[in-house]
């Protein structure tokens, strides 16, 4: 389960900098993001499946791996929204 907690961290930090690529018209960078992304999920289902298969409970796999997300996210965006609010 921690394996799942650090993929869901670092797919919604790589997600984060995908999009903000896309808004700073990097299409290299957003490029190699959007494979960042994909590479991550793979590793996420064949980690799942493998916890799966070990009867992890399915519910702790999904919250294993969505919460570290939804945090992650959420103070991601609240770093970007203090960084302009601080230079306006």
């Amino acid at each position: 389960m921690i394996q799942l907690a650090f993929i869901g961290f670092l797919e919604a930090v790589v997600y984060l900098l995908r999009y903000r690529s896309a808004n700073e018209r990097s299409s290299w960078r957003s490029g190699i993001h959007t494979f960042m992304v994909t590479a991550l999920r793979v590793w996420f289902i064949v980690a799942g499946f493998s916890a799966l298969f070990n009867e992890q409970p399915w519910l702790a796999l999904i919250l294993a791996y969505a919460v570290p997300a939804a945090i992650t996210t959420a103070v991601f965006h609240e770093c970007l929204e203090r960084r302009k609010a601080g230079s306006s």
